[in-house]
């Protein structure tokens, strides 16, 4: 193999890297945002998803209301919501 197509190869072997590492950190993880109450300090959650906050800086959020706080806790200790 003389070295033009070594470097050839390298060159290559380096594009295909570089577009299997960006395709897997771009991909988009869902999120599920658990609340578990309506009051104010709990509306930031969706006052952000209907803004379109969460979109616009590329994630994929859904949000999830859980009435009672010991269910809430449960899923979360489930890793069923974060």
């Amino acid at each position: 193999m003389n070295d033009r197509s070594r470097s050839c190869a390298s060159f290559f072997s380096a594009v295909i890297f570089l577009l299997i590492v960006v395709s897997t950190v771009c991909a988009q993880e869902k999120i599920r945002i658990a609340y578990s109450s309506t009051d104010t300090i709990n509306q930031i959650w969706t006052v952000a998803y209907d803004a379109g906050f969460f979109k616009k800086h590329g994630l994929d959020v859904d949000l999830v209301y859980i009435g009672s706080t010991t269910v809430g806790i449960a899923a979360i200790v489930a890793q069923d919501v974060q």
